[in-house]
């Protein structure tokens, strides 16, 4: 629910560093464990996401140079650290704001990326479009869907405009951790076949 956030008020309390942290750990959540879970589902691997971006509320006042400055540098980023992850972005209840501040930032994009984007029609249309490629289970209910996979909560803040924490971030940062000492115990146990992980541990006790 990107049209809801309100850049301006965010940029007051917290800064770009921590953003792009942010960023980056939504990146290993879904490398680490989403890209896991969902290959384990369905047989084969899985390794690209598809955006769903609701765009509604947007306006020029949402946008500032700095916005802008992020998005720039989390291209860079997710270009270099994140390759061809992105399969496709679907961009949901686009108001005429959207196409002014779209021509500003698909000249960061590569021309592979840019092709990527597309933009479904407004409302219920828009919706009836997006479910012909994801099923409606996969959908939050913020958007017309029927996921209440997280109780409702997978954006931060009542209405996805990001001004609190929500269960499904704890969780997720909970997940990321034991992904990341999983990792680290897979690498101890190549290196020294002798050192024992936490589950073997476990069953000599």
């Amino acid at each position: 629910l990107s049209g809801k956030y309100k850049w301006r008020k965010l940029f007051k309390i917290c800064g770009e560093d921590e953003l792009l942290q942010t960023h980056l750990k939504m990146m290993e959540y879904q490398q680490r464990v989403l890209f896991s879970e969902a290959t384990a589902r369905a047989g084969r691997l899985i390794d690209k996401m598809c955006n769903i971006v609701d765009v509604s509320g947007l306006s020029l006042k949402s946008i500032s140079p700095q916005a802008l400055e992020i998005f720039k540098r989390v291209q860079k980023m997710d270009q270099l650290m994140y390759p061809e992850t992105l399969a496709v972005t679907y961009v949901m209840n686009a108001p005429w704001a959207f196409r002014c501040i779209w021509k500003l930032i698909k000249v960061c994009l590569p021309q592979r990326e840019r092709a990527k984007v597309r933009v479904l029609p407004g409302g219920r249309k828009g919706l009836e479009e997006l479910k012909k490629y994801v099923d409606e289970e996969f959908i939050p209910v913020q958007m017309g869907g029927s996921c209440r996979t997280c109780g409702g909560e997978c954006v931060s803040g009542p209405t996805g405009s990001g001004e609190k924490p929500t269960l499904h971030m704890k969780i997720m940062m909970e997940d990321i951790k034991q992904a990341v000492w999983k990792t680290a115990e897979a690498d101890m146990a190549r290196r020294n076949p002798n050192i024992k992980g936490s589950e073997d541990a476990d069953n000599e006790l």
